[in-house]
């Protein structure tokens, strides 16, 4: 695994850091073919989103909500969402 300087810009709204993370995603995984092409390995970029519990009272971004935006907001195919929880 390889991990990347973090850089953190602040967002007002949620859906726009998940697009810029999707857009780096996007950007790294074509380098990463490229350089499939001049070596014969790849490294496949992922990115890791955190979601929060559903707490009363609040409107958390839950992981049922984020998954709902990757799937319809920024057609990333299903199969490549897994989801881990706590619970």
């Amino acid at each position: 695994m390889i991990k990347l300087p973090i850089r953190l810009k602040s967002r007002p709204q949620w859906k726009e850091a998940v697009q810029d993370a999707v857009a780096k995603q996007a950007e790294l995984e074509k380098l990463a073919q490229e350089e499939e092409k001049a070596s014969r390995e790849y490294l496949r970029p992922i990115v890791l989103f955190q979601a929060q519990q559903n707490e009363a009272g609040r409107q958390n971004v839950t992981f049922e909500v984020l998954k709902k935006s990757l799937l319809d907001d920024f057609n990333i195919p299903e199969d490549q969402i897994a989801i881990a929880t706590g619970r």
